[in-house]
């Protein structure tokens, strides 16, 4: 009897994270609709005379109101599925963008290059959610604070950091003027 629960359960895994993730999909394009959406009104005002400010712009706070929204939903999924499943996923807002930002904003230039980044973005989002795990582990105190002191993690950390201040670095190299 037991067995029959279990083996129905996994059976129907399938069915309920694809509905988690046809939501998760719909939140990161309603993301992606807010901040076009803000950019718009944004645009839109710099072209008057006098200026208000964003929170009295109307289309920039129905931009704000999808962009709330959308963390609610993300709020909501986060505790339905794994979180392998859903931040693949979510990444898939900025594939949005580069969709949706001609159209909001004329302006806005997409190029190939940022088209073929896009692409792989996309297909690596794809390749993630399709072979993630489909359990969330529960790590106690002791063993993340065993996982925090292990030789690899510390290196890593230091990497980061190391990484991080070069990019500060070279970020203030390319501002310096030159002789």
């Amino acid at each position: 009897m037991v067995e029959q629960q279990q083996q129905q359960s996994s059976s129907s895994r399938p069915s309920y994270y694809l509905f988690i993730a046809i939501c998760s999909l719909t939140l990161s394009f309603g993301a992606a609709v807010g901040v076009n959406v803000q950019k718009m009104s944004m645009m839109k005002e710099l072209k008057l005379k006098r200026r208000r400010v964003y929170y009295l712009q109307p289309l920039w706070m129905c931009g704000m109101v999808i962009i709330i929204i959308d963390a609610l939903g993300d709020f909501v999924f986060v505790g339905l599925a794994p979180q392998t499943l859903l931040a693949p996923l979510g990444v898939l807002s900025l594939g949005w963008n580069i969709v949706l930002a001609p159209i909001f904003n004329p302006t806005e230039i997409v190029t190939k290059k940022v088209v073929g980044a896009t692409g792989i973005i996309y297909v690596g989002s794809i390749l993630t959610v399709l072979y993630a795990a489909d359990t969330n582990p529960n790590y106690t105190l002791e063993t993340i604070e065993q996982y925090a002191t292990t030789r690899t993690f510390i290196l890593y950390i230091i990497g980061c950091i190391v990484f991080q201040l070069g990019l500060a670095y070279h970020g203030g190299w390319m501002r310096r003027p030159r002789n």
